[in-house]
């Protein structure tokens, strides 16, 4: 996500939007989402200061940030068939998006929809 901060807070539109398509799974070696073959449950405030940390944080020019495909994962091959079915615990998902919420913040952005996996509400700018 610093990456393509980049780009768009050097873009000289006057109103930025962006989509980003992704599990939003961080998964490196400050920090990884996923646990089992599955989400895993995070501690939100925990890893939004490691990601501080390590300065991962953006700069994205005041866009309005869509994420689209949170939490998407393969479906299990094992587990019981709520699980192989895709099911994600509705705590853990809110605790993903509060994480990239701070993340968005603190990169100079507002996460106006995050997909779980699709978009429920409408694209403005």
């Amino acid at each position: 996500m610093k990456t393509v901060s980049h780009a768009v807070s050097q873009d000289s539109a006057e109103h930025k939007v962006v989509f980003v398509a992704t599990d939003g799974l961080e998964n490196s070696s400050v920090a990884t989402f996923y646990a089992h073959n599955t989400v895993r449950k995070i501690d939100a405030r925990a890893e939004f200061a490691k990601a501080k940390a390590n300065d991962m944080l953006g700069s994205f020019d005041g866009a309005k940030i869509y994420v689209l495909g949170a939490a998407m994962m393969p479906p299990a091959t094992h587990g019981t068939r709520v699980i192989r079915d895709g099911y994600r615990d509705p705590n853990t998902l809110r605790d993903l998006k509060a994480f990239w919420i701070d993340y968005f913040k603190a990169s100079g952005a507002n996460l106006v929809e995050f997909g779980e996996p699709a978009l429920l509400e409408l694209v403005s700018y």
